[in-house]
């Protein structure tokens, strides 16, 4: 699969191009520049047995969310986001490019 250019991709999140957000400090001065570069946000709770979701978030919305490794649903719908938790994509731990945004991006 063709990964997808960043700058077309629509964050799940504010609703937004990933690529008309610019706010908040960068990838680098946060020191999150793998983690958070991916954009792919695992949406799970774990005390739960339901499967883990995929959210895209532009910088601004991951900046704002602040997430570790991954986020609750209960966090993920806080943020009254444009792609309610029930809508949001399986996320794919099978898959060596889990994180890539071209798996979960319509």
């Amino acid at each position: 699969m063709k990964k997808q250019d960043k700058s077309d991709i629509k964050c799940m999140c504010c609703g937004e191009l990933a690529s008309s957000k610019t706010g908040g400090p960068s990838h680098e001065e946060m020191g999150q520049v793998c983690r958070w570069s991916a954009m792919v946000i695992d949406v799970h709770d774990s005390d739960s047995d339901l499967p883990c979701k995929a959210a895209i978030a532009c910088w601004e919305c991951f900046w704002k969310i602040d997430p570790d490794y991954w986020i609750s649903v209960r966090t993920w719908d806080a943020q009254e986001p444009s792609v309610s938790s029930g809508e949001l994509p399986l996320f794919d731990h099978e898959s060596s490019d889990g994180y890539d945004v071209s798996l979960y991006q319509s």
